[in-house]
């Protein structure tokens, strides 16, 4: 089956020409007040792709039995491992594009323990080690909100929402792009996180966040680029609500390899209960599980959907 690629940026970026074309005539911009920063604040904090960010990324405890790494087979030998985030701090920073038009990169801090459960005895199935590891990540997504007179909040109302991409700091491992496969062949393509923009709501494809059915099956395909010539890990977790219900993890295959480029792969079902979501896509170092000692390395992205 043929597979088209679709731009949201294009819709996205004509979306905007509107919006900058009700500015006024004579091109001055009044500035932002404390006021229109803090009820857009309000605003974007009551969403639910970017409330739910959160508790996407706090796994609270190491990742369930049947998340294992199989046949993994040096050094530690890790069977489950998960983030326990202790503090979140949140920045905002405004880019005022016109009186009606206003970009929000939202950033956040986050510091965590990473848990590894494993043994270093080569072949046991049990854990018998638990390993603790200091984690630091910061992760942005750009939020578009418009100034809408008849719209709550002092007017203001979220327009379109970028990918989230972060990570720990000066990463031996990168995200380089994401593709997502449909069940009728179309492919949606990632990789410019922070420029990718999605309007909320379920408007279909061609113009909003990727919705799907429950139960629909969904390729996902990662490039990543990796310092270090071993096999690395990639998974993600979805379906976590707001209130970090719904928790599902899937482990990705590593199927092709050439120089430090890997690619993996994983089919993923959607899951029954409906709602907005952040699909987090995790790459880790292989050395951040397999050695006690090694610091860890992690790039994030991180894909807003629904399902209907």
């Amino acid at each position: 089956m043929l597979k088209s690629k679709f731009s949201f940026l294009a819709v996205v970026l004509l979306g905007i020409a509107l919006i900058a074309g009700c500015t006024k005539e004579s091109g001055i911009i009044s500035p932002l007040s404390n006021s229109d920063k803090e009820a857009i604040k309000q605003v974007i904090e009551s969403d639910d792709f970017i409330a739910g960010l959160d508790v996407s990324l706090n796994d609270g405890t190491y990742l369930p039995p049947d998340f294992d790494f199989n046949s993994f087979s040096k050094g530690i030998y890790p069977l489950r491992w998960g983030r326990v985030v202790k503090k979140v701090t949140k920045e905002y920073e405004y880019e005022q594009v016109n009186d009606t038009l206003v970009v929000v990169t939202v950033i956040r801090t986050v510091e965590s323990d990473l848990k590894i459960a494993g043994t270093y005895t080569q072949g046991k199935t049990t854990p018998d080690t638990i390993i603790t590891k200091p984690l630091k990540e910061v992760f942005k997504r750009k939020v578009q909100v418009v100034k809408k007179e008849a719209a709550g909040m002092r007017g203001w109302r979220i327009w379109a929402v970028s990918l989230v991409q972060g990570g720990t700091e000066n990463p031996n491992i990168f995200i380089k792009k994401i593709a997502l496969t449909l069940p009728n062949g179309n492919v949606i393509e990632v990789t410019d996180p922070l420029n990718q923009f999605y309007r909320p709501g379920f408007l279909g494809f061609r113009d909003g966040v990727p919705a799907f059915n429950p139960s629909q099956s969904v390729k996902v395909s990662v490039t990543v680029q990796s310092a270090t010539p071993d096999t690395d890990i990639v998974s993600m977790t979805f379906g976590v609500d707001r209130f970090g219900f719904h928790r599902a993890r899937k482990l990705f295959r590593l199927v092709s390899q050439s120089g430090n480029e890997e690619v993996y792969e994983a089919d993923v079902r959607v899951h029954l209960h409906r709602g907005s979501f952040n699909a987090m896509i995790h790459a880790i170092s292989r050395e951040s599980l397999f050695d006690d000692s090694a610091p860890v390395s992690v790039s994030v992205w991180g894909v807003p959907y629904v399902v209907f």
